[in-house]
Formats: structure tokens, C-alpha cells, sequence
């Protein structure tokens, strides 16, 4: 609707059979500790924390479909808020923690909606930084066009 297109324009993309993926990951707790902390280095307590809280689950991506729907496993009550989903704000670039809130579902937007809307919607930087203390799963559900399709934008 807010592309003012007919409603069904988007069917040949999909029909007859879109190509859907699901799968369900794991982000077990990861030790941030560094073989080289008893080195005599220059770096400050800070930045080593820095660090430590920018350990990666998954790196900095785009996902290449439509949309992408995403369960995230509540956090426990003594969770101390680190690590987790973050997506980026595209107008400083800044990241954004996005933690699970109950009964809901994160939607990040593809490169081919991106693609095939002309930029009008964009595809969604995000990335997963691990947790040292607690193992956290998500459920991710692709939503993608059918395998034989070809773009004409």
C-alpha cells in the first residue's frame, strides 16, 4: 500500500513457491578472557571492556531476502544486559541494542525488498554480540523469493 502499487504485484516474485528458511541458532556463553591480559600493554581497563562487549556472535549483515522474522528467547531475570541483537540506526550509523520483549518478533527488512522497491525500503544492518555468561538461542524464518527469480530493477 504505501508504494501505491496493485496489491498482488509482488505475487510473480513468489508464486509458485517461495524459498522460506528457518533455523535455529545457538549463541553458547563465550569467554572474553585474552591470553595476553598479563601483558604489559598500554590499553586501559576501558578499552578492554570495550572490547569484551563488542565480542561477536555474528558480524555486521544485511540478510538477502524480503523480510526476515525473528523469535528471540527471553532473557533470565539476573541477565545484565549485554550482548544480544543490535540493528543500526542508518542515519549516524550507531548501533542499537534490540532485546527480546515478550510475545513479539523482531522483522528486518531484506537487500531484495531494498532492491526491488528502488532503495524506498532498506535493508536492515544488523549484527549478534555473545554473552560471557549465559547461552541464548533465537529462531530466525526467512522469507525470500522463489529460487528462479530474476530482478528486472
Amino acid at each position: 500500500l504505501s508504494l501505491n502499487l496493485d496489491r498482488h504485484y509482488f505475487a510473480s516474485t513468489f508464486d509458485p513457491h517461495p524459498n522460506v528458511q528457518m533455523k535455529i541458532v545457538r549463541y553458547p556463553p563465550q569467554s572474553f578472557s585474552n591470553p595476553h591480559d598479563d601483558d604489559d600493554d598500554d590499553e586501559d581497563d576501558e578499552s578492554k571492556q570495550s572490547q569484551e562487549k563488542l565480542q561477536m556472535g555474528v558480524g555486521e549483515h544485511t540478510d538477502s531476502g524480503y523480510l526476515s522474522l525473528l523469535y528471540q528467547q527471553p532473557q533470565p531475570p539476573d541477565h545484565n544486559g549485554d550482548g544480544g541483537l543490535q540493528v543500526q540506526r542508518l542515519s549516524d550509523r550507531t548501533w542499537i541494542d534490540a532485546p527480546p520483549i515478550p510475545n513479539t518478533m523482531v522483522v528486518n527488512m531484506g537487500e531484495m525488498l531494498q532492491l526491488v522497491t528502488n532503495g524506498y525500503y532498506l535493508a536492515t544492518p544488523h549484527r549478534v554480540l555473545q554473552n560471557e555468561t549465559y547461552e541464548r538461542f533465537s529462531v530466525p524464518y526467512f522469507w525470500n523469493p522463489r529460487l528462479d527469480y530474476v530482478s528486472t530493477r
